[in-house]
């Protein structure tokens, strides 16, 4: 066998994957999500941390792991501790593994995670691929105050817009500058060499803040064939005004922490909260104007004092 055939067959037999699922009331998609991760034997474990602590979704899990065992954990924490401490606990949880993947409890996957590190080139930090969702791809251009000035007046389109283009010009996979939280895979070494996620951002860019850093050390791989299904909202849906309130803070956060909280930073950031609440309040978005008005004053609180906002999920 030559060396590029022993390299492949090292990999093969090395390879092992961890899965960490951040859910609530996620109990009308776990169970599918999470036997689609396990379907794939180089799964070695898949565990779920539970923000709502759910009765029905731990039944879920509970029927998986007849069949399963071990291969599936369970933990709920105290409280809602957001998306990214979820994500850091449950990686801290997993046994050894060369891989760790990141899947939204509404996933399904077609195909084992395994194919997307096997064809993921060696400078790749961060591995995801295209999950069907109708009329939008899980792959953007990165976040900046302007862009999100953009996002506030015409909509979310105007990430994903380009990528849509290159999804049907591209071949099998392109270089991306950003890829949804909804699936993102990282060797353990990089998700260490990364620090995790940061659990400042509680819902939301999270995933912008971690790929913006991965772009400091290397690509983000993304496998244009598609990888699963992802339905969208099933989590954030159970609580709409809550979901929408935090992620408008988090994006404070976001800016706040990668382009500065100078003067004319913090007007731009501003001007971006209003722009918002008067193009969604003109087009009757349905969460409502006293929703989008709180969303501003907090947001406005966190642009004059960082972190006064608290824990926003209590």
């Amino acid at each position: 066998m030559n060396a590029a055939g022993n390299a492949a067959r090292k990999r093969e037999v090395d390879l092992t994957i961890g899965v960490v699922i951040v859910c609530y009331r996620s109990s009308s998609t776990i169970a599918e999500c999470v036997l689609s991760c396990l379907a794939d034997p180089s799964v070695a474990r898949v565990i779920v941390v539970d923000n709502s602590r759910d009765e029905a979704t731990q039944r879920q899990l509970d029927e998986v792991r007849v069949d399963h065992g071990s291969r599936v954990s369970y933990v709920a924490p105290a409280r809602n501790v957001g998306f990214a401490a979820g994500c850091n606990l449950g990686a801290a949880r997993l046994p050894a593994v060369s891989h760790l993947f990141l899947v939204n409890p509404d996933v399904v996957l077609d195909r084992p995670l395994a194919s997307l590190v096997a064809r993921a080139d060696e400078d790749a930090v961060i591995l995801s691929a295209r999950l069907l969702t109708p009329g939008s791809i899980n792959a953007r251009r990165t976040v900046t105050p302007w862009r999100e000035f953009l996002k506030a007046v015409f909509g979310p389109q105007i990430y994903s817009r380009g990528y849509l283009r290159d999804l049907r010009r591209s071949g099998r996979a392109i270089d991306v500058e950003q890829a949804d939280g909804a699936l993102l895979g990282f060797t353990s070494a990089d998700w260490t060499r990364l620090g995790g996620l940061d659990e400042r951002f509680e819902l939301y860019y999270e995933d912008v803040d971690i790929c913006r850093r991965a772009l400091d050390i290397g690509r983000i791989d993304f496998d244009l064939s598609p990888a699963g299904r992802h339905v969208g909202g099933v989590s954030s849906g159970s609580n709409p005004r809550t979901t929408y309130i935090v992620s408008r803070v988090s994006r404070i956060r976001y800016l706040s922490k990668h382009f500065g909280t100078g003067v004319w930073r913090r007007a731009s950031y501003r001007l971006i909260a209003v722009s918002e609440l008067i193009t969604r309040g003109v087009s009757r978005r349905p969460e409502g104007a006293t929703t989008r008005r709180d969303a501003v004053r907090l947001q406005f609180r966190e642009i004059r004092a960082p972190g006064s906002t608290g824990n926003s999920l209590d």
